[in-house]
């Protein structure tokens, strides 16, 4: 797992672990001793504040920035042992917490790293695009904040017009209306009528403040511009099988497993062009583009799309008509398991010699994470579905052949 560190902290930061050995061989001393090797790797760069742009409206932006980070650690494991067992007539045993355990993380190990995958990259970019220009005016998340205070503003305001209408329909409070707050508790006046409207001058003060800030923040949030925002996301995942590692000088290291499991994003923001509203109303229409619908006119088209989605991808090309790019970032994080085999291989204390071996488990986790800024709209691109017949595809299949069998007239007459 990825250290957590402050922002301003770039330095590699490693851990260290001490392991320890020792081989017995009957009649002579035992050898023995320790060594200390590197258990944790993080790596970070770079950590920097995107800029601050100023949007039509009068609304800020800060823009995403380009980032990485890694880490490498080695988790717990029980020693390898060997023996005990005979060997030109004396008996050996011997315990190994790591003594080449330098070979675990050295080279920094990756299966897939921080490297994007070209197909991901362009399965999540044809998703982004595609929702952005399908997106519809996006009241949901700029809007709602405005409509929460739109209420909050319309509920105070109602109740201090039927304050004031009921102060002015109170005849007894008629006489003192020309009279202030102050002038009232100056008098001392005890009536009744004079205290309610006392009561009454002093409550609309904070009403009317209530009133009057709820309109500054009403006109701040309808004044702000409005974005369009949207992700497409696509994951992967890699394995590589058993192998040797090495050379290693006092043990036998075998890689039993590598897995990769990754996920990245693409996402956007935009902004409505003022200028083109038009080509982003036949752009959601479906009208803009006669490449997609050229391809929707194909017979199954669409179970092609199932396999190698060229239709979203045609239709992605012209996603950005009538919009004005304003950020995006392709993020990627990568999670990532070796799982290797660490046999004690030293001398007369080995395998060949004493049958009597327990290897030692060793796992090693990794953490990848980068992003990088997009300047302009990316373009879309081909990709192979992994997974063609997800959801109910494998039922339209189906259907499909069954109803081109239907169609198909029988030989036998």
């Amino acid at each position: 797992m990825a250290d957590q560190r402050p922002p301003n902290d770039n330095a590699v930061k490693t851990r260290n672990r001490t392991a320890n050995y020792r081989y017995k061989w009957s009649g002579q001393p035992d050898i023995a001793g320790s060594t200390s090797w590197t258990s944790f790797r993080s790596s970070r760069p770079s950590y920097s504040k995107g800029v601050v742009v100023s949007l039509p409206g009068g609304s800020t932006f800060r823009k995403s920035t380009n980032y990485t980070h890694e880490s490498w650690e080695v988790g717990p494991y029980a020693a390898a042992t060997v023996g005990p067992g005979f060997y030109n007539g004396r008996t050996h045993s011997g315990t190994d917490e790591g003594r080449d355990g330098s070979l675990f993380l050295a080279g920094s190990p990756v299966l897939r790293g921080i490297n994007v995958p070209l197909d991901a990259r362009n399965e999540a970019v044809t998703k982004a695009l595609n929702k952005i220009a399908d997106q519809k005016i996006n009241l949901g998340e700029n809007l709602a904040t405005l409509h929460q205070t739109l209420a909050l503003f319309t509920g105070k305001t109602s109740f201090l017009v039927d304050r004031l209408y009921a102060g002015l329909r109170n005849r007894s409070w008629r006489k003192y209306i020309y009279y202030s707050a102050r002038d009232l508790s100056r008098r001392g006046v005890l009536e009744t009528a004079a205290q309610e409207y006392l009561a009454f001058v002093y409550g609309l003060r904070p009403l009317m403040q209530d009133v009057y800030e709820a309109k500054e923040l009403l006109t701040h949030h309808a004044g702000q511009t409005l974005l369009l925002k949207a992700s497409g996301t696509a994951q992967r995942s890699e394995q590589q099988g058993p192998k040797v590692l090495g050379p290693a000088s006092n043990s036998k290291l075998m890689q039993t497993s590598f897995k990769s499991e990754s996920k990245l994003k693409c996402t956007l923001w935009a902004q409505i062009d003022p200028n083109h509203k038009g080509l982003r109303a036949l752009n959601q229409l479906g009208l803009l583009n006669p490449w997609g619908l050229a391809w929707d006119l194909v017979p199954f088209s669409f179970c092609v799309d199932w396999v190698l989605p060229i239709g979203p991808v045609l239709y992605a090309m012209t996603a950005p008509a009538g919009l004005l790019f304003v950020d995006g970032s392709i993020s990627f994080r990568n999670s990532e398991t070796r799982k290797i085999e660490y046999t004690i291989e030293a001398g007369a204390w080995s395998f060949a010699t004493l049958k009597a071996q327990s290897p030692a488990d060793v796992s090693i986790s990794y953490e990848g994470y980068s992003r990088s800024t997009l300047g302009t709209w990316p373009l879309p691109g081909l990709w192979f579905d992994q997974d063609p017949f997800r959801g109910d595809r494998s039922l339209k299949a189906l259907a499909l052949a069954i109803l081109g069998l239907s169609k198909a007239r029988s030989p036998i007459r």
